[in-house]
């Protein structure tokens, strides 16, 4: 009975930690946002962007005592970029803690088993085709498309060299993933120090390979938005398996 007791008190103290934790969590995310809404080549009062963002909600409207051109620049340039930085830790903390539970190791990530490799490089093929070939749809390029193709083909491969049996060993996939990982990025990185192209945009491709948001526009987001929602959502589902 003592052990029943004191079982149940932990898993309420448990539950009161992770509330706090991730109130916590939230409120600093919040806070992230407005500071990152604020700063830039013309800052805005903190204030100022939360009065903005309170404004702009569909429900609430509060006296105008702000410059309108900050208001244009925070809900048109700077707000979309910085949500959907926001959105895509998400995704990507969800997407490692899955890697974690998976493989039970607290170590493995996306580049462990090639997957970041193989976005990276598909992604570089593509600013190599966009000059030729124009396609855009939603906003969106080649370049995500064929660097998310680039990812699931990648963890694809590894899966397939590191099966044997009709059985993969965890070992075995994350030294396969390694190889291939490290293949791709040194092809990778031969085609960017090779590269004379006028036309390649090497910047762009550095920017977009360091994580860059600058073209991110509300199109974007609320296209990506749903997927990622729902990603959270059936992870949160999967979390005790």
């Amino acid at each position: 009975m003592e052990n029943l007791l004191h079982g149940s008190k932990m898993n309420v103290r448990i539950r009161c930690g992770s509330t706090v934790f991730l109130g916590g969590g939230l409120l600093l995310l919040v806070l992230s946002i407005a500071v990152a809404g604020a700063k830039g080549t013309v800052t805005i009062p903190i204030p100022d962007v939360i009065r903005i963002i309170i404004n702009a909600l569909p429900i609430v409207s509060i006296n105008e005592t702000w410059n309108h051109t900050d208001e244009t620049i925070l809900l048109q340039l700077r707000l979309p970029r910085v949500i959907a930085a926001a959105l895509v830790g998400s995704a990507l903390s969800t997407a490692g803690v899955l890697f974690q539970g998976i493989f039970r190791n607290p170590l493995v990530d996306p580049f462990i088993i090639g997957a970041s490799s193989g976005a990276a490089f598909a992604a570089v093929l593509g600013f190599l085709i966009i000059p030729q070939v124009g396609f855009v749809i939603y906003g969106f390029s080649w370049v995500p498309i064929l660097a998310f193709i680039g990812s699931v083909s990648t963890v694809v491969l590894v899966y397939l060299i590191s099966r044997s049996q009709s059985r993969v060993q965890v070992t075995t996939l994350l030294l396969a993933g390694v190889a291939v990982g490290a293949f791709l990025t040194a092809v990778m990185s031969f085609i960017l120090l090779t590269q004379t192209d006028s036309q390649f945009r090497l910047g762009a491709v550095l920017s977009w390979l360091m994580g860059g948001v600058g073209t991110v526009g509300w199109a974007q987001f609320l296209l990506l938005g749903p997927f990622v929602a729902i990603g959270v959502f059936m992870a949160r589902l999967l979390a005790k398996p």
